[in-house]
């Protein structure tokens, strides 16, 4: 809150006048540590308390992997945006809504369908970290509080304006942030401002994902995300030569009889690699019959990914991995080399 005061100098001093009062919106960061992880803010205007994200930090345990929530006051806030479901946005949602109950959830539907299911294998995880190193604090949410979250859910699309608070003082509107799907940036308007927060962004086009696509008009104040900002590509990179090495490769160890290993995340990074096999058995990069076998979480996304193929902005429309590349999908349990 901003106040000028006047008056005038001399014997005789008139009444402070209070001038009309200004008002500025407040950003924090709730981020607990430095560096990639636990992402989290509070934007704050004359009536509203809006957080931006829910994450968990990953090279850290407990509640120390936990953004600054205790900054809030119990119940304060109005709602909170998701921009994706990666757990370094949205790992620790449900210890955000154990403060703050009231909250509304603003994200996709792809977001709330990869997100629930990022969170529930979540738990898994912490259960056994409980159990193998020891951690007291593990779990800290259970499967039970997840299958609540529904009520708090609030699914919006992309480019459709909506309120942010119950008054209507602050207005958002979703934007394709080209990072995984479903992956937002949100525009918020209050006060008479424009604000933009990008989330994670990428405005180059992928195997799968297309580019961000973000609006060109002017903004009062951009909130960006700078993973790589400040690292050059090597002289010559070219995406298609990296992906046409990596089955220059695969066709080598498969000519030898071999089984070619590709560690890669359940979610976003595994559709990729898959629609990269389906163009390299397209082209003749690989052989057409080549197995391909996916496992465990990989498959729940894959699985989600499929379900939005004819919905979502993205490359190979209509395409389900699934189904269309006759994938060997699950735990099964298989005899000999894959």
């Amino acid at each position: 809150m901003a106040r000028q005061e006047g008056g005038l100098t001399g014997p005789v001093r008139p009444p402070m006048v209070a001038m009309p009062s200004v008002f500025t919106m407040i950003f924090k960061s709730l981020c607990r540590h430095a560096g990639i992880g636990a992402n989290s803010y509070v934007l704050k205007t004359r009536s509203a308390e809006i957080v931006l994200d829910a994450g968990m930090h990953p090279k850290h345990e407990g509640s120390e992997a936990i953004p600054h929530y205790d900054f809030l006051q119990p119940g304060s806030a109005d709602s909170i945006v998701i921009t994706h479901s990666h757990l370094d946005h949205v790992g620790t949602l449900p210890v955000f809504l154990q403060g703050q109950p009231q909250a509304k959830v603003f994200l996709s539907p792809e977001t709330k369908e990869l997100a629930t299911a990022m969170l529930h294998n979540s738990v898994n995880v912490m259960q056994a970290k409980r159990i193998e190193h020891g951690i007291a604090e593990y779990p800290l949410f259970d499967h039970r509080e997840l299958d609540d979250l529904e009520d708090s859910f609030e699914i919006r699309a992309i480019e459709r304006p909506f309120d942010l608070d119950p008054e209507g003082t602050v207005r958002g509107t979703f934007h394709d942030a080209g990072h995984i799907l479903g992956s937002v940036g949100v525009t918020i308007e209050a006060e008479g401002k424009k604000i933009f927060y990008t989330g994670d962004v990428n405005f180059e086009h992928s195997t799968l994902q297309k580019g961000a696509l973000f609006p060109e008009e002017t903004v009062d104040a951009l909130i960006v995300e700078t993973t790589r900002g400040e690292q050059e590509r090597a002289p010559g990179y070219s995406r298609q030569d990296e992906e046409n090495a990596l089955a220059e490769a695969i066709k080598n160890v498969i000519e030898r009889k071999g089984s070619v290993l590709i560690p890669v995340f359940a979610m976003g990074k595994t559709q990729e690699v898959l629609g990269m096999l389906h163009r390299f058995k397209a082209e003749g990069l690989i052989p057409k019959k080549t197995p391909v076998y996916i496992g465990g979480l990989s498959t729940k996304m894959t699985q989600v990914y499929d379900r939005f193929s004819t919905t979502s902005r993205r490359h190979l429309p209509n395409f389900r991995f699934l189904k269309d590349m006759e994938l060997e999908a699950g735990n099964k349990k298989r005899k000999g080399p894959i």
